[in-house]
């Protein structure tokens, strides 16, 4: 699996599906959405905590990069939410919790935001909102996709 060309997605999945388990163990119903804009930037992971959008970029590379914060840094200027609710989980052994910066181990996912059970049932209003210019978002949990 190290050197296969799946490594990333099923890092990604594994990641989003550890995600899911944690909320529905707690009796939450998990609201799980992506980003992606007509150039290319992307979040892997959108969720609502609180009335909170929080962003997630998920790497499975064993050394932190300050490249994987460029398309939280966009979403987080396109959004209007401020870096201290963005993060990446990465695949190495150390987490990293800076002030605009958080690097969390796929050790510790359990620091993720849980989502909340009063945000929104169908899409999130953060991730179709056309003026983001977005391509694809999830709408729900089915993984229904939404796009041109």
């Amino acid at each position: 699996l190290q050197k296969s060309g799946l490594r990333g997605a099923i890092f990604e999945n594994f990641v989003v599906t550890e995600y899911m388990k944690n909320a529905l163990f707690k009796g939450e119903e998990p609201q799980l959405y992506f980003w992606r804009d007509t150039n290319q930037n992307e979040v892997d992971l959108l969720c609502e905590t609180d009335g909170e959008l929080n962003a997630i970029e998920i790497k499975s590379g064993e050394t932190k990069n300050q490249k994987f914060y460029d398309g939280l840094k966009k979403f987080a200027e396109v959004a209007g939410i401020p870096l201290t609710n963005t993060r990446v989980v990465y695949g190495g052994d150390d987490s990293y919790l800076g002030e605009n910066q958080k690097f969390i181990s796929w050790k510790e996912i359990t620091p993720i935001p849980s989502p909340s059970r009063s945000g929104p049932r169908s899409r999130s209003p953060h991730c179709c909102d056309p003026r983001m210019r977005t391509r694809w978002c999830c709408a729900g949990s089915s993984g229904t996709r939404r796009g041109p």
